[in-house]
């Protein structure tokens, strides 16, 4: 559990497995970091990002609550 308050301090980097559930923001003021995976999931809340494809075509998606749309061209 990270508290994401604003206030936590967090420095460096952060490594969350999982969900981080709650009614706040987080900001990313350098580098967003996803791991790319080999499929969409089948159940996500809607707004959901992703990275995904295999090597030389992994591209962002978000989830607009049917289907998984590509951020790129």
């Amino acid at each position: 559990y990270v508290p994401l308050n604003g206030n936590s301090g967090i420095t460096g980097s952060l490594t969350v497995s999982g969900s981080v559930i709650g009614n706040t923001a987080l900001t990313v003021t350098s580098i967003l970091t996803l791991t790319p995976i080999t499929f969409t999931p089948s159940h996500s809340p809607t707004g959901s990002i992703i990275m995904s494809g295999s090597a030389g075509t992994v591209k962002p998606y978000y989830f607009n609550g049917t289907s998984w749309i590509s951020m790129v061209p």
